[in-house]
């Protein structure tokens, strides 16, 4: 699912607005899968073909691709992609309506560029890479696309896209070259490469930018599982940053996640809150469940700045269950990892983060102001450090929270090997996440990381946490990825969700009030992007308690997530803590299943003769939705409607004005 806008999505609609205004020879160009034989220059007279769009397109224009799944080509040639000229924005999510880029929404539908050619559902004849771009200068966007079912699976003497970057690889034409794409609301899914990158992959001088974007599922052979960023020429400098995107269920040998790589070259890389979820390295000897940072030889740096972000349940199957970092043959490569939260990462050796550094090298990883709960490894569940002398690997804590008792606990080392605490960490400390099983690490009141950080560890542009709340609420910031944002205004006593069959009760209790204008009820379905629900008023001033209510008629099936917006009579906002509840709605069923036809649901619920429905991927985007009647209790849905759905397992909810989301999922066969 893509995640939350920020002010950064407004931002960047301003400057593409200002570059489409300002340039005078930039044209538009329209493309719909639906149509044929247009000249791209409305809606109406779309290209059907988005090969014929690119290939028209120079620096300075837009594409705008209308939702459906395109693919590089008709026939059969593996070595085809869709090459984005340098210069050119390539905009996608479209519902094919639009006159403006202000009324696009890139999460409302789904624009596919899917590498699935030859036979529909055989990926071994798949296109070796989907997108592709070449010594492009940092004007070329991406944005609003899946990207998918790129197979880069041949062998060591092939071409680099033929083995790298099965969903997009960014190539450079010599060693002095620069290739500069920026990315932004793209999903990449079900991407492998035999070699790096299973979904991106970039080795030269770059600025790359991705944002707001998700990582599923994808694999690479050696290194990178969704990402390979490399320096590896002697000179060459990279700058990547990667803000508020996700990643799950990536799988590599290194680096389930990233694998970033300074062989002789600079890489800097920036990683902002981000989530690295389920992602794993596989096999005997492999490294960094979700990060691999690697530097080497005397020119050899880098930088690794991991900032807000969430690391949970990330495996490796040998050493490092989340961030491995690692300097050799005279490299230097510094790690930061600040207000960060770990959280049951697992290895066989250092379960959440390992710095290992050969002779005439230096490397050191600085911990600051974060939360390590339940890592678990065979040696060493948190740290762990690997040199032999004269290296030293160093690991700096400070102010941190652990469950262990003592610095001593945190990872057995050997003398050259420096583990430096200073006083300034917690131990046998309570984070107290809101709902950790359901991977809500928020802090609740009773956190021991509240006001336990240290201000002078945050970079100076940083202001939010991870959910884009303020980070300075008061005076001392909170540990972990997370603020706790008190309601200063309002002494909140209680606030709290409870399930009451298919509806929840949210009840909340003042001690005092000042200036209250209202409170505003938001939910969210993933703990991150909120909705506004509904208003009640407040009391203004007051001393005495005051006592509030309010149903949620209309839950999510599984975990809503709840919080409060108290707003002054200024207009001043701050927000409550965050609370959870499951809705559990086991009264649908839906046959045949698997389904290559029609798909039936029977269900005993829902009173009311019109109900609406939905179909979701397994990323929660939206393929279909729609109203329909129930007839004796049937209702039934043709997939004849989506027979451009990819194979696969998909969610159906069903709802109406009076119930809560039923869901249950089904699977797509031929």
């Amino acid at each position: 699912m893509f995640l939350a806008y920020t002010s950064l999505r407004n931002s960047l609609f301003l400057s593409i607005s200002l570059l489409a205004c300002c340039s005078l020879s930039a044209a538009t160009i329209y493309v719909d899968a639906a149509m044929s034989g247009g000249d791209g220059l409305s809606w109406s007279s779309a290209y059907g073909d988005l090969q014929d769009a690119l290939a028209a397109a120079s620096a300075g224009d837009e594409i705008w691709v209308k939702n459906g799944t395109y693919l590089p080509t008709t026939g059969t040639d593996r070595n085809a992609y869709f090459q984005v000229p340098s210069g050119v924005k390539l905009y996608g999510g479209f519902l094919g309506t639009e006159t403006s880029l202000a009324t696009w929404n890139p999460a409302a539908t789904a624009t596919i560029l899917s590498g699935d050619i030859g036979t529909s559902g055989d990926f071994s004849d798949n296109s070796y890479t989907v997108v592709y771009t070449h010594d492009v200068s940092s004007d070329t966007e991406i944005s609003g696309f899946f990207i998918e079912e790129g197979n880069a699976d041949q062998g060591f003497m092939a071409l680099q896209e033929e083995k790298s970057g099965g969903g997009f690889l960014n190539s450079h034409s010599s060693s002095t070259a620069v290739s500069s794409p920026s990315l932004s609301y793209i999903t990449f899914r079900n991407n492998y490469a035999l070699e790096q990158g299973g979904a991106f992959y970039s080795d030269g001088n770059s600025t790359i930018s991705i944002f707001e974007s998700n990582f599923i599922s994808n694999t690479a052979n050696s290194s990178g599982g969704a990402l390979y960023i490399a320096a590896n020429g002697s000179g060459e400098t990279v700058t990547v940053s990667i803000t508020e995107s996700y990643f799950e269920d990536n799988s590599a040998h290194f680096g389930g996640a990233i694998y970033d790589s300074a062989n002789g070259g600079s890489i800097d890389l920036y990683l902002e809150s981000n989530r690295f979820s389920k992602n794993r390295v596989v096999d005997a000897g492999s490294v960094g469940g979700a990060i691999y940072s690697f530097v080497k030889n005397s020119g050899g740096t880098s930088y690794l700045q991991i900032i807000n972000n969430i690391f949970d349940e990330n495996n490796s199957f040998s050493s490092a269950g989340a961030v491995y970092s690692l300097t050799s043959e005279g490299g230097t490569g510094t790690t930061d990892i600040i207000n960060s939260t770990f959280y049951k990462n697992s290895a066989g050796v250092g379960g959440a983060v390992y710095q290992n550094e050969s002779s005439s090298s230096t490397g050191i990883t600085n911990v600051y102001n974060s939360i390590f709960s339940e890592n678990t490894a065979s040696f060493n569940n948190i740290f762990n450090m690997s040199g032999s002398d004269p290296s030293s690997p160093t690991i700096l804590v400070r102010n941190s929270l652990f469950a262990e008792t003592d610095c001593n606990d945190l990872g057995i080392h050997g003398p050259n090997e420096i583990l430096d605490c200073d006083g300034s960490s917690l131990f046998s400390s309570n984070p107290a996440f809101i709902d950790k099983d359901a991977g809500n690490f928020d802090l609740t009141s009773a956190s021991d990381a509240i006001n336990a950080g240290n201000n002078a560890f945050i970079p100076g542009p940083i202001a939010n946490d991870f959910s884009g709340n303020p980070r300075m609420v008061q005076s001392v910031v909170d540990m972990g990825a997370f603020e706790l944002q008190t309601v200063l205004p309002v002494e909140l006593i209680s606030f709290a969700a409870k399930a009451e069959e298919t509806a929840v009760a949210l009840t909340w209790t003042t001690a005092s009030e000042k200036n209250n204008d209202r409170f505003e009820i938001e939910r969210s379905a993933d703990g991150r992007t909120f909705e506004y629900l509904t208003t009640l008023k407040g009391s203004g001033t007051t001393t005495l308690a005051r006592h509030y209510q309010s149903l949620d008629k209309n839950p999510f099936n599984g975990i809503n997530y709840y919080r409060l917006k108290q707003i002054d009579f200024d207009g001043t906002a701050t927000f409550s803590e965050i609370v959870s509840v499951e809705i559990k709605s086991g009264k649908i069923e839906l046959f045949p299943n698997p389904v290559a036809g029609t798909l039936y649901l029977r269900m005993s619920d829902f009173a009311e003769r019109e109900v609406q429905f939905q179909i979701t991927d397994l990323t929660g985007k939206t393929m279909l939705s729609g109203q329909t009647d129930i007839n004796e209790g049937i209702v039934t849905i043709p997939l004849s409607k989506v027979g451009s759905f990819p194979l696969g397992t998909y969610t159906v909810r069903v709802f109406s004005a009076t119930k809560a989301v039923a869901s249950a999922k089904f699977i797509k066969i031929d």
